[in-house]
């Protein structure tokens, strides 16, 4: 009896996974269909913002252009010069009361001249993949014209077909290829390990940078 009912999970987890997986490829499909359909007018003249609405998926250019235009409420309030790094500490007004009143948050961010690197320590990109508005400040101080690629992320480019949604629909069935099925568990090698690796810094820091070898080397 108990192992029937680890064979009833197993299966009730691999539908949901699959349910899952159909939404999220149908809801891609639409979007890159969106992201070449349609085209969204850039709010400012800087060849940056023309640059990622010309290479992301509608959805991304959004969020990048809202970072783009909530430089406005940035201000360079420091400065500092190190080895080889600028540190400029950043004031942003974006959030404000209901009686109106901005409050004032500050962020630090370094800057390589010599590679254009640049880190905030918002940690934004980190999280969501978007260069953030304080970034973005001390790139355009610098006149960095266009985004560097290593900014611009593969996964939210509109000229890539991603894995999961390479099927064929045939009816009420999903045509699985060998190559969505390495996808497949791919992802869920990746969720396990995940799950193990955020319970301890030092060995999501092991994984993040192997994840970086290994694309690097893809």
């Amino acid at each position: 009896m108990v192992f029937v009912a680890y064979n009833e999970e197993v299966v009730r987890k691999v539908r949901k996974y699959e349910n899952a997986l159909r939404n999220k490829a149908e809801k891609d499909m639409r979007a890159d269909a969106e992201s070449f359909s349609k085209v969204k007018a850039t709010a400012t003249t800087y060849d940056m913002e023309s640059q990622i609405r010309g290479v992301y998926t509608l959805a991304k250019f959004k969020e990048f252009q809202a970072e783009f235009t909530g430089k406005i409420y940035c201000d360079i309030v420091n400065f500092q010069e190190g080895a080889r790094v600028l540190v400029y500490v950043i004031r942003d007004l974006t959030l404000r009361l209901e009686g109106g009143k901005r409050i004032p948050k500050f962020f630090t961010v370094s800057f390589c001249e010599t590679n254009s690197e640049v880190e905030c320590s918002c940690q934004l990109f980190v999280f969501k993949g978007i260069v953030c508005r304080h970034a973005l400040t001390i790139l355009i101080r610098h006149e960095v014209s266009f985004l560097p690629e290593k900014y611009i992320l593969r996964r939210w480019r509109k000229d890539v077909r991603r894995a999961h949604s390479k099927m064929k629909v045939k009816f009420d069935t999903w045509v699985v290829t060998p190559e969505q099925l390495r996808y497949r568990e791919l992802c869920l090698a990746f969720s396990e390990v995940a799950d193990l690796a955020a319970q301890n810094n030092h060995e999501c820091e092991v994984v993040k940078k192997w994840i970086d070898t290994k694309f690097r080397e893809l």
